[in-house]
């Protein structure tokens, strides 16, 4: 029997980076910008992970809880670029969640919310945004839409600059594979021009996204 895209994406959704890894170990040579993309989430993971461990404060983010997900949310050309490999990986063309009614669009209106929100669940959990993964908050979970780093910033998780910033370095090899300019001496300005809000793409499928051309070029 034949399994769907959407269900194969839905499998592979319940996933962390490091078990896409190991489940996946062919990925490194049929998709290496995934592959480095996802080491770099590993990496960050890590971090994130000892982090908390030595926090006290309970952690309110959970399974289920998709209230941060309705704001702009940052990423840069090699997790965009990442993003689209793992929906091929799952053979669809396009997110879970890119329906008009389903991003709150069915009324006219601009939504911020994340294309890949699927039923309150992040269907690209295994390749989400780096800016999705620090963006941990404790004590209570947040409300439809709240940006808990202005509003009670004494409730996120501190997390180190130095560690996104090595992490983001990480995924320079994509930028390599592209045939894009690095310099020598790699700043945050590199990263930033590199840097787009998921609400602002257009929906995979539908057009190319910025670095499309490239990445095709490179198949």
């Amino acid at each position: 029997m034949k399994t769907s895209g959407k269900t194969i994406c839905t499998q592979l959704s319940h996933l962390s980076s490091l078990d896409l890894c190991v489940a996946r170990p062919d990925i490194q040579k049929k998709d290496p910008i995934l592959w480095e993309v996802l080491k770099a989430a590993v990496f960050l993971d890590k971090y994130l992970a000892d982090t908390l461990a030595r926090e006290k404060r309970p952690l309110a983010c959970h399974a289920g809880c998709g209230a941060c997900c309705h704001q702009p949310i940052p990423l840069t050309l090699a997790e965009l670029l990442a993003i689209k490999s793992f929906l091929r990986l799952a053979g669809m063309r396009q997110p879970l969640a890119s329906s008009a009614k389903e991003r709150g669009e069915d009324k006219g209106k601009t939504s911020s919310t994340c294309m890949f929100l699927h039923e309150d669940s992040c269907s690209i959990y295994p390749v989400r945004p780096f800016a999705c993964r620090r963006y941990l908050v404790f004590n209570r979970p947040c409300v439809m839409g709240e940006d808990a780093a202005s509003s009670r910033p004494q409730d996120m998780l501190i997390s180190s600059q130095k560690i996104l910033f090595d992490a983001l370095c990480l995924t320079l090899p994509v930028y390599r594979l592209l045939e894009r300019p690095t310099p020598q001496v790699v700043t945050r300005e590199f990263f930033t021009r590199n840097t787009f809000i998921m609400h602002d793409l257009p929906l995979l499928g539908e057009k190319s996204c910025p670095g499309e051309r490239e990445e095709e070029g490179k198949e």
